[in-house]
């Protein structure tokens, strides 16, 4: 596998029946309130969290603290896929076999980088503020600066939406 080419490491979908379009995916993107994010380390290490984000355009906004083992993990090697569901019930068929679940799912592949500019790191918080209908303090305000004062003390990355696959049953 060539590191270097995110496209050498993702495949079509099997069950065409199943994909969605990207707008679909996009919207349950937007609907879904975290991810589970999955990386490896140069060694194929693999490491996986579950994190709330934000979109912003094509970018998967998320934030984390100064050290740990995600930054260690993304810092080490940066691309990532971040997985996002929405369960359905549970379809009973006729016998254990025939029962499935339904459910939609996307997958986001690309590459995290982090976010240094002041400008760049509070708009993508903003973001994640606006997914979670989290109000974003008002410029000027002294709640806008505690806000642009705890930002300055947080690592927040995107996650370019290089690839997006998107798939539902039911």
């Amino acid at each position: 596998m060539d590191e270097t080419k995110p496209g050498s490491w993702y495949r079509p979908a099997r069950r065409k029946d199943r994909t969605m379009d990207r707008e679909g995916a996009v919207a349950l993107l937007d609907r879904a309130t975290f991810g589970i994010l999955a990386m490896a380390d140069r060694a194929g290490q693999p490491y996986a969290i579950p994190l709330s984000y934000g979109r912003d355009g094509d970018r998967i906004c998320f934030h984390c603290a100064t050290s740990g083992q995600k930054l260690d993990f993304l810092r080490d090697n940066p691309l990532a896929v971040l997985c996002v569901t929405e369960p359905g019930a549970v379809d009973p068929g006729e016998t254990p076999c025939a029962t499935t679940i339904t459910y939609r799912s996307v997958l986001v592949f690309g590459r995290v980088f982090e976010l240094t500019a002041g400008e760049a790191k509070l708009a993508a918080l903003d973001a994640i503020c606006r997914h979670h209908g989290i109000a974003v303090p008002t410029a000027g305000t002294p709640a806008a600066a505690a806000y642009a004062e705890r930002a300055a003390q947080t690592v927040v990355l995107a996650l370019d939406m290089e690839h997006v696959s998107g798939k539902a049953r039911g």
